[in-house]
């Protein structure tokens, strides 16, 4: 799945020299959409080690032994300050895989 970027420009007025002297400060944020790796590594940290390397794409991650109602919000928690998005229940509810996840992510990013 190719990455992309998203370009924000943010106008900030300024006061002092630089108004006199007609200058304004622009800032310009990237924000990339995580690849799949990324989003799969981080995943897989939210379990026990030994749990990990049965983890893929194609994972029904509620068949996983750790699941739970308090591992949807650790994910959900991982997710947020990695990324800055927040994955509702809908997502999970609607989600059979990780790669699923995965997707409902790239949608809100």
């Amino acid at each position: 799945m190719p990455e992309f970027a998203v370009q924000l420009r943010y106008y900030i007025p300024v006061s002092g020299e630089a108004r006199r002297k007609r200058k304004n400060l622009f800032i310009f944020v990237d924000m990339r959409a995580p690849a799949f790796d990324e989003f799969l590594n981080l995943f897989k940290e939210q379990f026990l080690p030994e749990n990990r390397e049965k983890i893929s794409g194609g994972t029904a991650f509620r068949h996983l032994r750790e699941w739970s109602s308090l591992q949807t919000l650790i994910v959900v928690t991982a997710v947020d300050e990695a990324y800055g998005v927040i994955l509702a229940e809908e997502d999970f509810r609607l989600s059979v895989t990780v790669s699923d996840l995965y997707n409902r992510l790239i949608a809100k990013s």
